[in-house]
């Protein structure tokens, strides 16, 4: 299989899997979701993430599911797809290295989320909290 054919598949093998991960998440209508309090989008969350990594304990699904709301909300961003990056880029394992080095739920390369850290004023220390969603998504 050639190199073009091989990059074709895995585009279309990524679209495929985002679009199962939307349908998987109960899709709600804007008018609905605006009226869902944020314990229901939560809880959603959590059951779904939840039976996606079955690792996870409570506090921690609380805690991500928690941040992924607030975060997504000030952003204005559904976190249908913050969860479905989340999915895609580490199967929502917290300790998740890729071969480049990329880090945690979200994938981020330490070199990025220092450039990222300087740009918006705060001290970069360590890789570590690439590994913490309480600190890389906040």
């Amino acid at each position: 299989m050639s190199l073009q054919k091989k990059l074709v598949f895995s585009t279309i093998f990524i679209m495929v899997l985002l679009c199962f991960t939307f349908i998987s998440v109960r899709p709600t209508s804007k008018a609905h979701r605006e009226h869902l309090k944020k314990e229901d989008i939560t809880s959603q969350i959590i059951s779904y993430v939840g039976d996606e990594n079955e690792s996870l304990n409570d506090s921690e699904l609380k805690t991500i599911a928690e941040i992924v709301y607030d975060e997504s909300s000030k952003k204005k961003v559904d976190y249908r797809l913050v969860l479905a990056i989340m999915k895609i880029e580490s199967n929502f394992r917290q300790g998740a290295v890729s071969r480049k080095g990329a880090r945690g739920l979200l994938q981020v390369k330490p070199s990025l989320a220092k450039y990222i850290a300087q740009d918006v004023g705060v001290h970069w220390r360590a890789i570590q909290p690439l590994m913490n969603p309480k600190k890389i998504l906040r």
